[in-house]
């Protein structure tokens, strides 16, 4: 074994090979021994044996190709050393390994060769050479492979054994990976199956590949049924849309990783169920969709509750209408026979008649809120001139600005303000914001103007109304929490204005129903304001008006 050549000088060197051509070299004096030799780094490198079937092939075929005569593959454990593998017969092993030094060090077992005398014989042969590699751990235990030869190892040899070594080291390596990766897979599978909630996990293409056990309970659909389905196709939605829209409005929107929707689902037997589905979105780097992760809650006793909560609330209002209505009958013929009254009768028919109307106002409001909750409210689009309806406004709430010291304007626009929208429901809309704007400022001003805006990738123009106020703002940690129903952002004591804190949720739920969006600017102390954009009607040319103010 004198001369070496690279393994890139052999005819047809396959893949795997020519990367090990890299760092090792072969005697041009063993051609007859390549096929044993490329046969050993082939099963090795194969996924078609086990890591035992592996080591035992190692320990019969090392000889043949080094110089080395005994080779023995071993578990160290605490008390001894368990032999797995080796080329000659397990009693006489045991006895040429009983002369080595196994020697235990910081807890850790290694072995070191005796650098002087005989290490152990073999016949007649005195073994004095020895060659010590680790392979790794095998069930938590430290593995070495032992060589014994009664000549000096070549170098060639040597490499190769560390060779073989470090496929051994990365085959036990990928095995800890692999029982590491299977026991929490099995660690996540017991998690999912035994969570109280639904779970289902979509892939890249928003297919079911995960259908945990209670998700089948509540739906009635066995992991056979919807593994593999789109995810549409998987939960029976009665508004497939809606779900839709909003799992495909998260994705495409960056940094909106989150989503949530209550749909009604058709169960086993035909039964109908409320879900409320709580999604996460899990992306690659380059933003691409990974998984889909969902939590799945059953609602619906809590949707029944709220159905006869609105119900109720339905039925109230209504029979309050009738009452209501007598008393501000009596009320207006109190009024109109004024003169005939008092300061003291007069100051009290006033006190009543607000009264009277702060509880109409109260009762319209539960009625709409019932009518928004249980998606009857009715929206009739038409064109009108949505700055007339605006001006309106302004002149009926003059008196109340003018009463308060404040300054109520409307700028006219340049361009057409006509919509394509429900003239009601915008007028609620204006004139609940207006109000609050007028409720909140003690002095300055209340200006409405409009904007208009073209979106760079639509053909759609979208009119922007400003109601901006110079009152006493909102504190930003409240901002999210003024479109929920019963909220109110402002003490008692901060102003004397009375109401539900309903206003504000009928607005933006109108807002929404005409496709339309809301938006509040504010800081504490300095004022508010308020935007909302509906899409403009599409009417040709624009028309130009002079800019000027109300």
């Amino acid at each position: 074994m004198s001369k070496t050549t690279r393994f890139s000088r052999l005819p047809v060197i396959p893949s795997w090979e020519r990367l090990l051509t890299r760092f090792y070299t072969i005697s041009e004096a063993t051609p007859a021994n390549l096929a044993t030799y490329f046969g050993l780094l082939g099963a090795l490198s194969s996924n078609r044996y086990s890591i035992l079937q592996q080591i035992g092939r190692l320990a019969t075929t090392l000889p043949k190709i080094t110089g080395l005569e005994v080779v023995g593959i071993f578990q160290l454990c605490l008390e001894n050393t368990n032999c797995l593998a080796a080329n000659i017969s397990p009693n006489r092993i045991e006895m040429l390994m009983s002369q080595a030094v196994f020697k235990r060090e910081l807890k850790e077992v290694t072995i070191r060769k005796r650098l002087s005398g005989l290490v152990g014989t073999r016949g007649k042969k005195s073994l004095r050479h020895i060659v010590i590699e680790p392979l790794g751990r095998y069930l938590d235990l430290p593995v070495v492979l032992v060589g014994l030869s009664s000549r000096a190892i070549p170098q060639e040899e040597a490499k190769f054994t560390e060779l073989v070594a470090q496929i051994i080291r990365l085959r036990f390596g990928h095995q800890h990976l692999d029982q590491k990766l299977t026991e929490h897979k099995n660690q996540f599978q017991t998690l999912v199956q035994h969570l109280s909630e639904g779970m289902i996990i979509l892939n890249n293409d928003l297919r079911v590949s995960l259908w945990n056990r209670p998700m089948e309970k509540i739906t009635g659909c066995g992991v056979k049924d919807v593994v593999g389905k789109p995810f549409e196709e998987a939960i029976l939605c009665l508004n497939k849309n809606a779900l839709l829209e909003s799992l495909n409005q998260a994705i495409a929107t960056k940094g909106a990783d989150q989503f949530g929707i209550i749909v009604e689902v058709v169960a086993r037997k035909d039964t109908k169920l409320w879900l409320r589905l709580t999604g996460s979105i899990l992306r690659q780097r380059d933003g691409k969709v990974e998984r889909v992760i969902i939590i799945a809650h059953d609602v619906s006793k809590e949707k029944l509750l709220e159905q006869k909560k609105n119900e109720f609330i339905s039925i109230a209002t209504h029979e309050f209408r009738t009452p209501l209505t007598v008393i501000r009958g009596y009320l207006s013929l109190l009024d109109r026979g004024e003169k005939k009254l008092d300061e003291r009768q007069r100051r009290y028919l006033r006190r009543v008649t607000e009264a009277s109307d702060r509880l109409v106002n109260l009762t319209e409001d539960l009625l709409q809120v019932a009518q928004i909750d249980q998606d009857r409210l009715e929206i009739k689009n038409q064109t009108f001139d949505l700055f007339r309806v605006l001006k309106k406004i302004c002149h009926d709430f003059k008196a109340k600005a003018n009463q308060k010291g404040v300054s109520l304007t409307i700028a006219r626009p340049t361009f057409s303000t006509f919509v394509s929208l429900d003239p009601v429901r915008c007028e609620q809309i204006f004139s609940n914001l207006v109000d609050n704007a007028l409720k909140y400022t003690l002095r300055g001003s209340v200006k409405i103007f409009f904007e208009e805006v073209t979106h760079p990738n639509q053909r759609q123009t979208s009119l922007i109304v400003h109601i901006k106020d110079t009152g006493i703002g909102i504190a930003k940690e409240s901002l999210e929490e003024i479109f929920e129903k019963f909220r109110r952002t402002h003490k008692i004591e901060e102003i004397r204005e009375q109401g539900a804190g309903l206003g504000l949720f009928i607005v933006k739920s109108f807002v929404e129903r005409q496709q339309g969006t809301i938006d509040v600017r504010s800081r504490h102390g300095q004022g508010t304001t308020f935007s909302i954009t509906f899409p403009l009607a599409n009417l040709g040319a624009r028309a130009r008006t002079r800019n000027s103010d109300v």
